[in-house]
């Protein structure tokens, strides 16, 4: 791999225009910084979008300046820099999780990405050029004036995995891959965040370094602008682009309806808006609803037009959207009434019910409460015996209620009926279910050392948990057959087994098993593991049998 790079470096050394022009320099840095630099950051960084550099050129007179006869025809150069894989089309976050920073105190800290060029870290650098009119410190925003200063660096020009050091100049025709963010002195630039936005230019040219096997070597990269603003003349009509920083809290999004209450045939606006969330023509997916309000949404806000709604009822509409920082918002309901509604609000919490209580509550209210719905009486099926599940079957009085329930059977269908104003029935139906709870079993070795030392004969000792199986249930077992882990009482619940003989007949293995009868199941629940006088500790555990959400 290292004569692979340096024999790429050599070409890159002896004519770097030639060699960006071929496409080869992306394998460079891509393969150079898979060898010298790990790359670690988050998406929950706070600054996002792109930066563009388009032109690439040679300090032919080394005077830190680019002169027009020192422009590269075609312009080739560094091209989009990503800020935050959040900012990819499509988002790669799944595969490459990077961002920026910038904290409380100002101080810039992660990587941006550019697929020509690599990884530009900010932080964490050493060894600054000393150019003129420049700080030699890391990236930092001074909270107070909004001026960015001090130095980014491309890792591809650095020698070690901190994206510090350098390559001589024998190997990378001199480039060093700083980037300067602020000059004071001519020629002037500079980089500034005012509100949410940053505008200006960073230079990306060799500056002459005094310190040791630094030099004056090949400028790969000139002006880095970080906002389409920057051309003047409504460049960012051709290419709207910057770089942003968004103070990242939870994304949130709120929804609401104009109007609540809709008359038979009307209609309503559904409307959402969002805080730190992508700007995306479908960052947002909406829930429920009717007609052709479920699926893709505009994000950070938008609106949504029902038309007729012509059926009575309640309507409940859902949204959720992408966060900036990768994650997703909260999940945002408004419920919509068509018509003159009446009804029944009724559910069981739990809707599943587990041993050995079997207990859940039911919950109902009348919608509207006025006027009230009258006459309710409860009903179940299979019925309840009263005197096992008392306070269910029979009149009803409340318009809001709650009740403590046995649930006896594996399927039971709860049912309330009220008459409505026009005396009319009203009925609601709710199916609660009897729930099997996990039942499972471990087995871990704590791996196997000869004991006596220099004895041959060797030894572990094996550790198990339980989980709803009945007491005293679990046998133990062994092929080939291992009198010390059959002890005589069959255990439960967490123990364990010292000085367990394993055999040596490495390669081949002991399997050493551990089964219980599930405690609601009644069926057997297996686990085991295979040693051998090699084993390092190992631990296996039996699946749940049954899980129930």
């Amino acid at each position: 791999m290292q004569r692979y790079i340096h024999n790429l470096k050599k070409l890159f050394k002896k004519d770097p225009k030639k060699f960006l022009g071929v496409g080869v320099l992306i394998v460079v840095f891509a393969i150079s910084i898979s060898f010298f630099n790990s790359v670690s950051s988050s998406t929950l960084d706070n600054i996002s979008g792109h930066a563009w550099e388009s032109d690439n050129w040679t300090d032919t007179n080394s005077d830190d300046a680019q002169q027009g006869s020192e422009t590269m025809t075609p312009p080739g150069g560094m091209g989009w820099l990503s800020f935050n894989c959040t900012s990819d089309l499509p988002n790669t976050c799944g595969s490459t999780n990077y961002g920026v920073n910038r904290d409380a105190n100002g101080n810039l800290t992660g990587y941006a990405w550019s697929s020509n060029y690599g990884w530009l870290k900010f932080g964490g650098l050493s060894g600054f050029p000393t150019s003129p009119g420049t700080l030699p410190e890391n990236a930092k925003v001074d909270l107070n004036t909004g001026l960015v200063t001090g130095w980014a660096r491309f890792c591809a020009g650095a020698s070690n995995s901190d994206c510090n050091g350098y390559i001589p100049n024998l190997s990378n025709g001199g480039w060093d891959g700083w980037v300067s963010l602020r000059s004071t002195s001519a020629p002037t630039y500079g980089v500034s965040l005012s509100g949410s936005e940053f505008s200006g230019y960073a230079w990306g040219g060799n500056a002459c370094v005094t310190s040791p096997g630094y030099g004056c070597g090949q400028n790969v990269l000139g002006w880095i602008s970080f906002n389409c603003a920057n051309a003047g003349g409504g460049g960012c009509g051709t290419s709207d682009y910057k770089v942003r920083y968004i103070p990242l809290t939870n994304p949130t999004v709120t929804i609401s309806a104009n109007p609540v209450n809709v008359p038979t045939g009307g209609s309503t606006v559904i409307s959402w808006d969002g805080v730190g969330l992508i700007n995306s023509p479908i960052g947002c997916t909406a829930l429920g609803g009717t007609g052709s309000w479920p699926g893709f949404r505009p994000s950070p806000s938008g609106s949504f037009n029902t038309g007729i709604l012509p059926t009575n009822g309640t309507y409940t509409y859902s949204i959720h959207c992408q966060g900036l920082n990768g994650s997703e918002s909260n999940t945002s309901d408004v419920t919509v009434v068509v018509g003159a509604v009446t009804g029944l609000d009724f559910y069981a919490v739990p809707a599943v019910v587990f041993p050995p209580s079997y207990q859940t509550t039911l919950h109902w209210n009348a919608v509207p409460t006025n006027p009230p719905l009258t006459n309710c009486v409860a009903d179940s099926s299979p019925p309840l015996n009263p005197d096992e599940v008392p306070n269910w079957d029979g009149p009803v009085s409340q318009t809001s209620w709650s009740q403590v329930l046995t649930v006896p059977y594996p399927t039971t269908a709860f049912k309330l009926t009220c008459d409505n104003q026009s005396g009319n029935p009203v009925t609601s139906t709710i199916y609660v279910n009897q729930g099997e709870p996990p039942e499972s079993v471990s087995l871990a070795s704590n791996g196997v050392i000869e004991n006596p030392g220099g004895s041959g004969n060797y030894t572990t000792t094996l550790s198990w948990n339980t989980l709803n199986v009945q007491p005293n249930s679990c046998v133990p077992s062994s092929s080939p057959n291992v009198p010390s882990w059959n002890f005589p009482t069959p255990k439960t619940d967490t123990g364990s087994q010292q000085d367990v003989s394993v055999p040596s007949s490495a390669p081949a293995f002991t399997t050493y098993t551990l089964t219980c009868t599930g405690m609601y199941s009644g069926d057997p629940i297996s686990v085991s593991l295979e040693l051998n006088e090699n084993s390092n500790p190992t631990f296996s555990k039996k699946q749940p049998k049954y899980v129930e959400n």
